[in-house]
């Protein structure tokens, strides 16, 4: 055995080490390895008369398998035999049996099946009818090749279709025909742009672009305009697209869906049964419409661009807004549980600035209370320690509105009429669920837009193109801003408040306000939902009649978690809210000048 042989048995295990023609003989093999303490498996290889293949057993059956479900399921499969090889004898290409299959497979739908038969070769079924639909896979192929292998690696892609082309295992193999010339990695260029935390879900999204089909990219980046075309596809042919995709995908689609869209709910029961047929022949049918996605290419360079500027200006400490010292003081008086009722009354008092706030607030319709109140601590006395806490704590980080350059704004005040806005009516919900009563709703809603405040600062030309432009189309900001710079002002809030070190509860309302992200492993509350159906109210109440306007709608994923917490809420009620809400805020009417 050569230094070659072994140098290549020893790097990425595991390996074939020989085939030999009995079992006594494999045995007699296997023992005189074990004594140099490798471990080994004798495993049985089936082939055809005619030698058109040599799979091991296991992977005999586990193809077999796949045929008949393909029989059983009366539809078509795709068999893709890719055969692996290096330009260079000296390149050791890590085998096919071991851990490469599974990375490979990750570029590949859930549904799709990949076996790696030997240390060169992997095989790939799935669904597709024609030649075009296997150049879509063949695509996705070579992106694998290109990024998980080295440079001058050549693969050869032989394609036959079952049953069509064959209905046995060994007419697949002897029907497979190349669909193109060889495709040969290139020797990456590494790119290199750090992200933050909060931007994990982006960026993973902007790397998978590269490795996912056409009709993956146009499903899974649509955003603004042409998630809207999405929309306007049949559900039947909406469904077809969308089973390209990977549950996770699918279910990340579902909950983008406006709620009112009336094919949601079926199409979260299609999600749910995970159905394995597919049927192409629709999906065909439609394909010209699916191929507009490649049309977003140059807008997605264009998104790349400006969400590495974004990421590189909040990598940047000293763009970010800056947390008031007295909210600092707050909101460590919020995480001392011994802290006392004199040493909450002293921070606030050193600012008279939030003094005046407070107890504005106090005498307002807001809190209803019968007499009027003189003293932070007389307010802390009749309203308790937790409320003065939260809304002090959230008073306080709201300065930050005072301090932000609003150049270019057309009404610099609407943000924050926005925002205090939004917080009334969030802690005015709030009230009617004990569950969720006194989780800081209020503080939640007066900084849920914080993002927004470090783009109006930093990008104005950026977000105010993406406004004017939602304006335009009558679609939510948060949509434009995917669809110009990939990330939205709620994702930059996340950002924003955990560099303030916020509660998990704060800066989940403010990340998700607008997505609910149910796969979250931070999901703690129902208060994120809250504060996006307090976004929703105030829009509805405060530009129902403006034409210059965008669009406001709450997210299907949102609304499944409304259920749960407003029985029976529908449309009606949501009319029957705004018209509740608008009533409040006319109340409270004095509020929206504490700034």
């Amino acid at each position: 055995m050569t230094k070659q042989k072994i140098k290549r048995l020893l790097s990425d295990l595991p390996r074939i080490v020989c085939e030999v023609s009995s079992q006594n003989e494999a045995e007699m093999f296997q023992a005189s390895l074990d004594e140099l303490g490798c471990i080994t498996e004798i495993e049985t290889v089936i082939t055809d008369s005619n030698g058109h293949f040599r799979l091991v057993k296991k992977h005999y059956m586990m193809l077999k398998k796949e045929l008949s479900k393909a029989l059983r399921g009366r539809t078509s499969l795709a068999f893709f035999r890719v055969q692996i090889s290096s330009d260079y004898p000296d390149i050791i290409l890590p085998s096919m049996l071991g851990d490469f299959q599974e990375k490979f497979s990750m570029y590949f739908r859930e549904s799709d099946t990949v076996i790696g038969i030997d240390e060169d070769q992997l095989l790939l079924l799935g669904f597709t009818t024609d030649r075009k639909g296997a150049l879509l896979v063949q695509n996705k192929i070579k992106q694998a090749i290109q990024e998980l292998l080295p440079g001058s690696t050549r693969a050869k892609v032989d394609f036959s279709i079952f049953p069509d082309e064959g209905l046995s295992i060994s007419n697949l193999f002897q029907q497979a025909h190349p669909l193109t010339d060889d495709i040969v990695s290139e020797d990456p260029i590494e790119i290199r742009v750090a992200l933050p935390k909060y931007a994990e879900g982006a960026s993973e999204r902007a790397r998978d672009q590269q490795r996912i089909g056409t009709i993956q990219l146009y499903f899974t980046r649509a955003r603004g305009r042409l998630f809207q075309r999405l929309l306007s596809l049949d559900p039947k042919t909406l469904w077809h697209g969308l089973s390209n995709l990977t549950n996770k995908e699918q279910r990340d689609f579902l909950n983008r869906l406006p709620f009112d869209y009336k094919a949601a709910p079926a199409l979260e029961k299609i999600i749910n049964s995970n159905p394995w047929v597919v049927s192409d022949k629709q999906l065909e049918k439609h394909l010209e419409e699916i191929i507009y996605s490649m049309t977003i290419e140059e807008g997605l360079e264009d998104r790349k661009r400006n969400a590495a500027s974004i990421t590189a200006m909040l990598n940047d400490i000293e763009s970010l807004p800056v947390l008031p010292v007295v909210a600092l003081k707050l909101f460590n008086i919020l995480a001392d549980p011994d802290a006392t009722i004199d040493a909450l009354v002293k921070v606030i008092e050193t600012d008279a600035s939030l003094t005046l706030k407070l107890l504005k607030i106090v005498n307002s319709a807001f809190y209803g209370v019968s007499r009027k109140i003189d003293t932070v601590k007389e307010s802390v006395m009749i309203l308790g320690t937790d409320e003065i806490k939260n809304l002090s704590f959230g008073l306080s980080a709201a300065k930050t509105f005072q301090n932000f350059s609003a150049d270019g704004l057309k009404n610099p005040n609407a943000l924050w009429h926005h925002s205090i806005g939004t917080a009334i009516i969030a802690e005015n919900l709030c009230r009617k669920l004990p569950v969720i009563k006194g989780s800081g709703a209020f503080t939640a809603g007066l900084i849920h837009d914080t993002g927004k405040i470090f783009l109006i600062e930093h990008f104005p030309e950026l977000y105010n193109n993406a406004y004017r432009t939602a304006v335009k189309y009558k679609l939510p900001v948060y949509e434009m801003e995917e669809e110009k710079f990939e990330l939205n002002h709620a994702m930059i809030g996340k950002f924003v408040a955990n560099r303030w070190n916020l509660p998990e509860s704060l800066s989940q309302a403010i990340a998700c306000h607008h997505q609910h992200q149910p796969d979250d492993a931070h999901e703690i509350s129902s208060l994120p939902a809250i504060i996006s159906l307090s976004d929703y109210l105030y829009h509805k109440i405060t530009y129902a009649a403006e034409s210059a306007a965008p669009s406001t709608s709450l997210a299907y994923g949102q609304f499944s978690v409304l259920k749960r917490v407003f029985k029976g809420i529908d449309s009606k009620m949501l009319e029957s809210m705004a018209k509740e809400m608008a009533t409040i805020l006319e109340d409270n009417r004095e509020l929206f000048s504490l700034t």
